[in-house]
């Protein structure tokens, strides 16, 4: 059988092709993780452990692409909405 490689893209628009990125990113899933920081920390250490090489000096990088995949997948945690979200104006009496 086959391994599954997909491609992730980077952003300076380079592609690299990550093994088992769908389970990758089912596993991660199921775990519910809502904080952005632990996700991709999450991510980048399954990826790592699947086999996958990712050079010290782009692991941020890779951290941040895999978590726009994750959030193009399966939606965007409550915690990264809620810190998006717009805040109304107080508008001050005068």
């Amino acid at each position: 059988m086959q391994e599954q490689i997909k491609r992730l893209t980077l952003s300076d628009g380079l592609q690299v092709g990550i093994k088992k990125l769908n389970s990758i990113l089912s596993e991660v899933a199921l775990l519910g993780l809502t904080d952005p920081n632990i996700l991709m920390q999450e991510l980048l250490e399954r990826v790592k452990a699947n086999g996958n090489y990712v050079p010290p000096s782009a692991e941020d990088e890779y951290a941040a692409a895999l978590l726009r995949v994750y959030q193009s997948k399966y939606g965007e945690t409550e915690e990264v909405r809620e810190k998006n979200r717009i805040k109304p104006h107080k508008h001050s009496k005068g």
